[in-house]
C-alpha cells in the first residue's frame, strides 16, 4: 500500500516550539515528494497563556496556508485530562473546561 501522507507530532512547549518557518519547510518538504501532511497530537506546555496561544495559532496558520496540510489535531481538550498532567497547562481549555486564549487562536486560523 503506498504512503500518501504524513503526520507531524507536535508536542512542544512555549519555549522550544518550532518556528513558523520551520513548520512551513516541513510542509514544503512533504509536498515536494507528493505527500499530504497534518499536524497531529498537538499540545503546548506553557504557563504563559499568550505564548501558548501564539504557538497554537502559528501552527494553525501555517497549516491553513499550506496546500497539502489536511488538519491540526489537538492532543486532548482540557488540561485536566492531558497526558502531561494538568500542571503542564498544555491544552486550549483549563482544568475546569474554561476557554484559554489558545482556543481563540486556533479558531481564528480556520
Amino acid at each position: 500500500m503506498p504512503i500518501d501522507g504524513i503526520g507531524f507530532q507536535h508536542h512542544t512547549t512555549g519555549k522550544d516550539a518550532p518556528s513558523p518557518a520551520r513548520l512551513r519547510a516541513l510542509f514544503r518538504a512533504a509536498a515536494g515528494i507528493g505527500l499530504s501532511a497534518a499536524i497531529t497530537e498537538m499540545d503546548v506546555g506553557s504557563t504563559d497563556p499568550a505564548r501558548q496561544a501564539h504557538v497554537f495559532g502559528a501552527a494553525a496558520h501555517v497549516c491553513a496556508s499550506a496546500p497539502n496540510c489536511t488538519s491540526v489535531t489537538i492532543w486532548g481538550i482540557t488540561d485536566r485530562w492531558s497526558w502531561l498532567g494538568p500542571e503542564a497547562e498544555a491544552l486550549p481549555y483549563d482544568e475546569d473546561g474554561k476557554r484559554k486564549p489558545a482556543a481563540a487562536a486556533l479558531e481564528q486560523k480556520r
